[in-house]
């Protein structure tokens, strides 16, 4: 398939062509200037493979339940993700191209797939609380700190503050029926 892009004035301002495999999804598409991208897909119709313009590639491997093991980058390191179904846990470990660990970043699912608790690489905490309907309503994050230069004087005179605050957005439109107990469970908990 060719698409073409053009002024008003009939003049040409940009072409793209792709092509298809027998499944519908894109293994060759052609960027305005030439470049080609290329994409493989194993099966069940996953990425496995894919080769930019700029010569980089990309690749992926997965478990035989179809849900992502290791995504490599062009320069050999990779992130592997492990699923600890009993405990809803997903964990993604960045490693470098010599098999070094660099970072973990940790999620926590509810029983209906939602992320109620991230942690980061940096050990940043992020909890979210959802209603019956998986609409967030409660995102809270990290304490955030400021620590001042120490020649920077306080409002108070000499030496500089340090200032914590927590990061929390409410989403309040929801639906929870008054008196069904969940704001005195959480709330007052």
């Amino acid at each position: 398939m060719k698409q073409t892009v053009l002024e008003t004035n009939a003049v040409q301002l940009k072409t793209e062509s792709f092509a298809y495999e027998p499944g519908g999804l894109v293994i060759y598409a052609t960027n305005a200037l030439g470049g080609v991208t290329q994409m493989l897909y194993n099966s069940m119709g996953k990425p496995r493979f894919r080769r930019g313009p700029d010569g980089s590639t990309n690749r992926w491997t997965y478990y035989l339940d179809g849900r992502p093991r290791r995504e490599y980058q062009g320069n050999g390191a990779y992130s592997e993700t492990t699923y600890d179904d009993l405990n809803r846990r997903v964990n993604r470990i960045f490693y470098t191209a010599t098999n070094s660990a660099l970072a973990t970043n940790s999620t926590v699912l509810d029983r209906r797939g939602n992320a109620i608790q991230r942690l980061d690489a940096a050990g940043n905490s992020f909890t979210n609380l959802f209603d019956g309907l998986d609409r967030i309503k409660i995102a809270a994050g990290p304490a955030i700190i400021s620590v001042p230069p120490t020649n920077a004087p306080s409002p108070g005179g000499v030496g500089g503050s340090t200032t914590n605050q927590q990061v929390a957005t409410s989403y309040l439109e929801s639906t929870v029926a008054q008196g069904s107990g969940f704001f005195e469970r959480f709330f007052h908990s």
